[in-house]
């Protein structure tokens, strides 16, 4: 369970990091309506980028132990008018 945690994390984390290092970095060197601009576009790089990207990595990993099934809900069949059916559970 942690480990899906982390993965799902830890790009966001870095993503935040990354950009914020940047900004302070840089914050002398170009102007204060700039730097608005690229908190602005982060926060949608982060949303629209990021987040899914974490999804879709998290989704991806091998987690041993760990098997994912699709519920299959066991249904009984009634067949009265089809006499050569051999088992109702086949179709």
């Amino acid at each position: 369970m942690i480990r899906i945690w982390l993965q799902l994390v830890w790009p966001q984390i870095a993503f935040v990091v990354a950009v914020s290092v940047f900004l302070i970095w840089y914050k002398d060197r170009i102007p204060a309506e700039t730097t608005r601009s690229l908190i602005s576009l982060s926060q949608w790089v982060f949303i629209l980028v990021v987040g899914p990207a974490a999804i879709r990595w998290a989704m991806y990993a091998d987690y041993p132990g760990f098997r994912l099934q699709a519920y299959r809900r066991n249904r009984k069949i009634h067949l009265e008018s089809d006499s050569d059916a051999s088992n109702p559970n086949e179709h």
